[in-house]
């Protein structure tokens, strides 16, 4: 551990819990341990599965991708806003628009990051 492959690491467990369970009788007080570690691995299989679904999964990446295109155009169109105001000479305008287009900027960030553990 960690898990770096997920799928050799699924088929040694599978096996190592194979003969885990054709051992038999094992001394009372050593079964705790090994069981206790056993879990602990399988544990750490399954967080990385579900971690490995979320990040493959075709729905979350589509709404985490709709909500970044949606940043995205929230900022271009404050950016345009705040360039207009600042032509017409409404600074006082701009600045309030600048403030908010900070954060826009820092929630598109954030989605842009989540986008990325989807890979891509």
């Amino acid at each position: 551990m960690p898990v770096k492959d997920l799928k050799a690491a699924r088929a040694a467990f599978r096996s190592l819990n194979e003969r885990w369970e054709a051992i038999g009788h094992v001394p009372r007080d050593a079964r705790p341990k090994v069981e206790g570690r056993m879990h602990a691995v399988e544990r750490a299989l399954q967080e990385t599965e579900e971690n490995e679904w979320r990040r493959t999964n075709p729905e979350a990446r589509a709404r985490a991708a709709g909500l970044t295109g949606q940043l995205q155009d929230a900022v271009d169109k404050l950016r345009s806003q705040i360039d207009a105001a600042r032509a017409a000479g409404n600074n006082a305008r701009a600045d309030k628009l600048a403030r908010e287009l900070e954060g826009r900027q820092a929630l598109l960030d954030q989605a842009m990051k989540g986008l990325e553990e989807f890979g891509g």
